[in-house]
């Protein structure tokens, strides 16, 4: 069976799981359809430190290089959203001058070429979880970060945001 699995490129279940945003309440945050300007506006909200973590896609080539030549060297597990194919995953440092470079890079791709799901973390800890990232599905921050900050990426992003406690969040 493991070895269709593997032919099939699928991803077995104990390979799926890894860090994921955890508690609640949590900040909803409207969900934007550019991913240049999500990119953009990503640029100020999370501490040094900080991986910007790209699943999925299907990054045209200039993309790959440029994400390839950027991975992280420590990086943590992150749940998988993606069980098939098996997909790319990509470990950024969010360095300022690295997002508006891929933010450039982004302005000429569909949102699917960028990434299907998008992760923030530091640390071990999700900061930002967006699962079905640009296509309509709200995304998630922890609380531990500052509501101004959460503000601050809404009003470049030109979206809103609230607090939810799971149970507000499965209505």
């Amino acid at each position: 069976m493991k070895y269709l699995l593997r032919i099939l490129r699928f991803v077995p279940r104990e390979e799926r799981r890894g860090i994921r945003l955890e508690g609640w309440p949590r900040w909803r945050v409207q969900p934007v359809k550019d991913p240049a300007l999500f990119l953009r506006a990503l640029c100020d909200l999370f501490p040094s430190g900080a991986i910007l973590y790209l699943e999925g896609g299907s990054p045209p080539l200039a993309v790959r290089h440029f994400l390839q030549d950027r991975q992280a060297a420590e990086r943590c597990q992150v749940e998988l959203g993606t069980i098939w194919p098996r997909p790319l995953q990509y470990h950024i440092p969010m360095a300022k001058e690295t997002l508006m470079a891929l933010a450039d890079l982004a302005e000429d791709c569909a949102a699917p070429e960028i990434a299907v799901h998008v992760h923030v973390y530091l640390e071990g800890k999700v900061l930002l979880e967006w699962y079905d990232a640009f296509f309509g599905d709200p995304l998630y921050v922890s609380t531990a970060v500052a509501e101004e900050a959460v503000q601050h990426l809404c009003s470049k992003l030109g979206t809103g945001y609230e607090i939810v406690s799971a149970e507000a969040d499965l209505r």
